[in-house]
């Protein structure tokens, strides 16, 4: 487990991975429990054991928040209006 200082060191600059790495850069906002996030494309289908999530277009022009499982099968879970 990372140690507070490397935590909240990483967390200005990115999201971390379980060894500490940083591996993208993006807005994650803790003190005010906000993720900002880009639509894009549909990622590779993640691991056993792991969940993706991530914002697309819908084809309609309506941002989707979805879920991705190891079955690689995207679940939408809320649809902006």
């Amino acid at each position: 487990m990372n140690n507070p200082s490397t935590i909240s060191t990483a967390v200005t600059t990115g999201f971390l991975k379980a060894d500490g790495s940083v591996p993208m850069t993006g807005n994650l906002d803790i003190a005010g429990f906000a993720i900002k996030m880009n639509e894009r494309t549909t990622p590779t289908t993640p691991s056993a054991d792991q969940v993706l999530m991530y914002a697309r277009d819908n084809g309609s022009g309506k941002t989707q928040f979805v879920l991705m499982g190891s079955d690689g099968t995207p679940g939408p879970v809320w649809t902006l209006t």
